[in-house]
């Protein structure tokens, strides 16, 4: 039986990726059973206190914990298991001095076992025996793990999470694989994962006392998850950190909606001060209607690099990141990394982050009907990685120049779709296209007015310094009604860019004066 009969197509679809149980079966079950009292288990809840025990107790007693309000001192992180729900009166403070996660839910990898290639389907089959193969089935996932050779893609990388789904004779269906772009290594590998399900987190507030008293020292997340199936973080505060918010890592089927974060940084090393961080094999991740500020990046998808637990990289896919309020981060609004792949940015608000309100660093993304005002260099930047990206229905204003830069939509990679933005009084271009990779762009129905206000720059400019192909013009209206204009040209070619003239179309577009339009 061949490979493309076992794989199914939901992760293609953005579907739920594991069929071992209904979401609903591992959805929480608040409800079913009235809510212990942490404080029935000892915790006393005046900030002096250590609380560590006494909720880990009520953890371990009770799948349902409730905190009323009180200021939980959290000297040792808390282990949640399947079916954990804490919840909070919406003033419960839970607060460490230390240098680990506050609260932590974690599952188990299982025994690595060898898998072997099929040169028949190119190294693309995954064969291993039928008795190994039985080991996997009924598992609450397969996390398969190889040292690929990637086939144009760059955000392909090992880690991959699966189900497998049938075993016949020597050959093990996985559903939801998408292989079709690897070559898998002789040493491939595979382990069964245990997840922790149905996880819960609701009406609390969680902060690190280090953010004021030693800001250099690095600490952890404050919710950290890891293996984690179905689950919820809502209704909370995550403020005050030297490290994140939350970290999702090999996660599947989560929502982080409805919560405060902010005031995190990276604790000295410059690799963290995030405030929702999805990596490696996470799958199924909803960010929504959160208010995020005074971070590093307000959410960050992928890692770019390897797991500790794991000898691979993963690709974080099918994420959503929809209604959130951004505002004052230090590197990025919103940071897709290389190894994250079909990402969807939407209906986010996000205000005066430097250098840049969305980077998008991720293949096959979706950034549309965001509103990006008063960042820094670029309201959003398409770089080299970021192929088969669209960019729709935007409104971005008063991008400033900062050491350089000042453009609304700077593209820098293939296959790009620019289309239905609204941009206007940038420091410098309206639309850039720019770097060795850009080609095969669109850009069309898009407005461009009153840029250039610091620089003179353009409406729409193409800044390739060398051949472009399949570039596509078409629709849009470039203008500067001004009393005294800044936007230099409405579109300008590079004089250094070589346009082909057998692929390469600007046609029906309204560039009004008092600009000209140069090339």
């Amino acid at each position: 039986m061949r490979r493309r009969s076992f794989l199914s197509r939901a992760s293609l679809l953005g579907l739920p990726f594991f069929a071992s149980q209904s979401a609903a079966a591992s959805q929480p079950v608040e409800g079913r059973a009235a809510p212990s009292n942490v404080r029935q288990f000892g915790a006393v809840g005046d900030g002096l206190t250590d609380d560590s025990a006494a909720i880990q107790a009520a953890v371990n007693a009770s799948l349902h914990v409730y905190f009323p309000a009180g200021n939980y001192l959290v000297r040792k992180k808390i282990d949640l298991r399947s079916g954990s729900s804490l919840v909070g009166d919406g003033t419960a403070m839970l607060r460490t001095d230390g240098t680990s996660y506050i609260l932590s839910a974690v599952g188990r990898i299982g025994a690595r076992r060898p898998l072997r290639k099929d040169a028949r389907h190119g190294d693309k089959q995954i064969l291993a025996a039928a008795s190994t193969g039985r080991q996997y089935q009924g598992a609450g996932g397969f996390l398969l793990q190889s040292e690929e050779i990637p086939l144009g893609h760059p955000t392909h990388r090992a880690g991959e999470l699966g189900v497998v789904s049938s075993v016949n004779r020597d050959e093990v269906g996985v559903s939801g694989l998408v292989l079709a772009d690897y070559l898998l290594a002789d040493n491939a590998m595979a382990a069964p994962v245990t997840f922790v399900e149905g996880v819960s987190i609701r009406g609390l507030r969680l902060s690190n006392d280090n953010y004021a008293k030693n800001p250099s020292k690095v600490t952890s997340a404050l919710i950290y998850l890891e293996f984690v199936k179905d689950f919820r973080v809502c209704d909370s505060s995550l403020q005050r950190n030297n490290s994140a918010g939350i970290s999702a890592f090999n996660c599947v089927n989560g929502v982080i909606s409805q919560n405060s974060i902010g005031q995190l940084r990276d604790g000295g090393r410059g690799i963290l001060g995030y405030g929702v961080q999805i990596g490696f094999s996470s799958q199924n991740i909803t960010v929504s209607g959160n208010t995020i500020s005074e971070c590093r990046h307000a959410v960050t998808t992928g890692t770019g690099t390897k797991s500790s637990r794991t000898p691979n990289h993963g690709v974080s896919r099918a994420l959503t990141i929809v209604g959130n309020s951004i505002s004052n981060c230090t590197n990025a609004g919103l940071d897709t990394h290389e190894d994250s792949d079909g990402v969807t940015i939407t209906g986010n608000s996000i205000i005066a982050c430097d250098p840049v309100g969305i980077h998008a660093r991720s293949y096959r993304s979706s950034i549309s009907n965001n509103t990006i005002t008063s960042c820094t260099r670029m309201g959003i930047r398409i770089s080299k990685t970021a192929k088969d990206t669209v960019v729709s229905g935007n409104m971005i204003s008063g991008i400033r120049r900062g050491p350089s830069g000042g453009d609304g939509i700077s593209i820098e990679s293939q296959a790009v779709t620019v289309t239905g933005n609204r941009i206007s009084e940038c420091d410098r271009h309206g639309i850039a296209v720019m770097g060795d990779a850009s080609t095969d762009i669109s850009i069309t129905g898009n407005s461009c007015s009153n840029n250039g206000q610091f620089s003179g720059g353009d409406g729409i400019n193409i800044d390739r310094r060398g051949p472009i192909s399949r570039l596509t013009v078409v629709g849009n209206t470039c203008v500067d009604l001004q009393t005294r204009p800044t936007q230099r040209s409405h579109f300008k070619i590079d004089p250094r860019t070589t346009l082909s003239k057998s692929d390469c179309l600007v046609t029906n577009n309204n560039f009004s004066s008092p600009a000209k339009s140069r090339s």
